[in-house]
């Protein structure tokens, strides 16, 4: 005869995630033209952190932008574009920025 035990457990889970509880995700909001406080849409999060990445001077401006939702902050990963099998000089970036305030809290930029 086989035994099996059934184990009950109260797990409890933080209500917000880590990235939320960040203290950079509770100051007022930056405010940019035309992108607004809350970033809530891949093309909100896709414009502000191009406004981040032309500050970088050696970073190509032409840069293939995709964003991603991920615990309350977008992932914005940025590449240069591929022209007929040569990838073009520049590097590559990461921008994570909070959805509810578009702050930055990560950017990352290579050559």
């Amino acid at each position: 005869m086989r035994r099996v035990m059934l184990c009950l457990m109260a797990v409890c889970l933080p209500t917000t995630s880590a990235l939320a509880a960040d203290p950079r995700c509770g100051d007022a909001p930056v405010t940019y033209e035309k992108i607004g406080p809350l970033i809530d849409t891949e093309d909100k999060a896709r414009q502000l952190a191009s406004i981040y990445l032309a500050a970088i001077p050696d970073l190509a401006q032409n840069l293939l932008l995709n964003a991603e939702m991920r615990d309350g902050a977008w992932i914005v990963r940025a590449k240069p574009p591929v022209r007929r099998g040569f990838v073009q000089l520049g590097g590559n970036a990461e921008v994570e920025l909070c959805k509810s305030n578009g702050r930055v809290l990560r950017l990352v930029a290579g050559r």
